[in-house]
């Protein structure tokens, strides 16, 4: 088997039309994230957006946590690598990300402005383009209604994760989850009970990422980490669409949960 992160891992996986864990069993969560705004169309691919999200609100919870006392570089840090799956020795260019991790001003309770938000869209180009695939990521530009997108789905994010929390890991490594075909990645937010991650595609509930989320929970149950062990509800947070997706664990066929555990992640 080949080494991988969980993305990385999850897209050599072959599923079934309707998924490993098909849409019917996924349940809107009953609680309200309506701020009265619709969200158009970007000027940046939606793996950009999607990517400067994820980022965005991991830094923000990440300051919270430590009190708004931990170092920026640190939390940017801690950050990248749960959402982009990056490890600092494998980055080609760390001159780059120094210079725009700069540009991201990480505030006490103040969300971010538009400059940082343009800095993250360019993070994002970087990693996910796998260094360059976006060409010359310095070159993206988020016009203001990108980034006015991409801080209602930041402070949506931070909302739900407030109403269904306290939030007990973050952006959280899987310590003895791991096997030999994936052996890194992160977890997103951990809360009572619950594993989330966080989508935002125009799709409630993509294929892709409804199997990352069951191989993250795989992972979970097999940590060494107590906190892992006593989750019932597995879940997707979609702060575009305003709505968040959740399925008890107990509704997993013990066949898929065996699969993902031995064919994907390679546990034993």
């Amino acid at each position: 088997m080949t080494m991988a992160g969980i993305t990385e891992g999850c897209r050599l996986v072959s599923q079934p039309p309707e998924g490993l864990l098909p849409l019917g069993r996924f349940d809107p969560v009953p609680i309200s994230l309506n701020d009265g705004r619709v969200l158009s169309r970007e000027n940046l691919a939606g793996d950009i957006v999607g990517g400067a999200v994820r980022l965005l609100a991991a830094c923000e919870m990440i300051s919270r946590e430590s009190g708004y006392d931990m170092d920026e570089r640190a939390i940017l840090s801690r950050a990248e690598r749960a959402v982009f799956e990056v490890s600092p020795e494998k980055v080609p260019d760390s001159e780059f990300i120094d210079v725009y991790s700069r540009g991201i001003a990480v505030k006490f309770g103040g969300g971010f402005d538009y400059s940082s938000i343009d800095c993250a869209c360019k993070l994002s180009a970087f990693f996910i383009g796998n260094f360059g695939q976006y060409g010359n990521a310095s070159r993206i530009r988020a016009d203001d209604r990108t980034c006015g997108n991409i801080r209602t789905m930041v402070t949506r994010v931070e909302t739900f994760l407030d109403l269904v929390g306290p939030v007990r890991r973050m952006c959280f490594r899987f310590p003895g989850g791991y096997g030999r075909a994936i052996d890194d990645g992160c977890g997103e937010y951990l809360t009572d009970g619950s594993l989330w991650d966080v989508c935002t595609s125009r799709d409630p509930l993509p294929l892709d990422n409804r199997l990352r989320l069951l191989v993250r929970y795989v992972m979970c149950t097999h940590s060494k980490d107590p906190l892992m062990k006593g989750i019932k509800n597995i879940g997707i947070v979609n702060p575009r669409l305003n709505c968040a997706y959740m399925m008890p664990v107990d509704e997993i066929p013990e066949e898929t949960l065996y699969y993902a555990e031995r064919g994907i992640v390679g546990l034993d």
